[in-house]
């Protein structure tokens, strides 16, 4: 009689350890950090979404520096999807402006009507591809994020993560200095040696 309290308490506890609840969906840039090799190139980011259960519908905001970056290109298509593959199962309102991408989509019905499957488990909401305009370091951060389920019901998630485009110079200018007296000093050195051979007199025994 006097272990059964102790022994319910270890049942107890086992039972409750024993069960662990995912964690809150989320979404996040990836990867987190990216670079631009030269103004006037472009890379192509990903907004994700993990452990997500009966979605039907996303919207999220971004912001970056426009005088660093501008967005050439969205899509939610590609491999690991969260849209339905079918254009015709889903419905896009694209309000980006300089500086903001600003993308939401639903899944739609067709007539009939006829209703796509939700979304469960991590997948891609969007890929966007960012075109370097200026050298210099821009911020990807989140201002709004929001996943809805089948009945339009706002699904609670945890903290996004934000992320980071940096673009660079095409050869940067640190190591260009260095470089360009390196090689100005190397030049001198083979002028003089060329010299002073053509130079050197004769030895006469």
């Amino acid at each position: 009689m006097l272990y059964a309290p102790l022994f319910l308490l270890i049942i107890a506890s086992i039972a409750i350890t024993g069960v662990k609840a995912d964690p809150a969906p989320y979404m996040f840039v990836d990867p987190p950090t990216a670079e631009i090799s030269a103004v006037g190139q472009n890379i192509t980011i990903k907004v994700n979404v993990t452990t997500v259960s009966n979605l039907y519908g996303y919207e999220f905001w971004l912001e970056y520096n426009s005088t660093l970056l501008t967005e050439a290109y969205i899509t939610p298509d590609g491999l690991g999807q969260v849209a339905p593959s079918d254009p015709g199962f889903r419905a896009i309102d694209d309000l980006s402006t300089p500086g903001a991408v600003r993308y939401s989509l639903a899944f739609w019905p067709k007539p009939g009507p006829v209703y796509p499957p939700s979304f469960n488990g991590s997948g891609t909401l969007a890929w966007i591809t960012f075109n370097g305009t200026a050298e210099g370091v821009s911020g990807l951060n989140f201002t709004r994020a929001k996943l809805f389920d089948t009945d339009g019901t706002s699904i609670i998630t945890d903290p996004w993560v934000d992320g980071q485009i940096t673009v660079i110079p095409e050869f940067p200018t640190a190591i260009i200095m260095p470089l360009f007296l390196i090689a100005t000093l190397a030049a001198t050195f083979l002028a003089k040696m060329v010299w002073s051979k053509k130079h050197r007199r004769p030895v006469i025994s």
